[in-house]
């Protein structure tokens, strides 16, 4: 599993190195998602919330984020 994640994080990167006016996001996802949430998962209702929050992302930017429950 560790191997293919590389690869995708990897595909991101050099996407966004090799193409004029591409904006590139990777997330990775560290914890559980549940519609109910609960204490050592994330909610699925917010966690779409900020997938649509980086589509809606006026510009170009290429980022990393780490989404994990705390």
């Amino acid at each position: 599993m560790g191997s293919g994640r590389a690869g995708r994080r990897g595909l991101a990167l050099s996407l966004d190195a090799a193409l004029d006016d591409v904006s590139v996001t990777y997330v990775r996802i560290g914890s559980p998602v549940r519609p109910d949430a609960g204490p050592t998962a994330i909610d699925a209702t917010a966690l779409a919330a900020e997938y649509r929050r980086l589509v809606d992302h006026e510009g170009i930017a290429t980022r990393e984020i780490d989404v994990r429950k705390r």
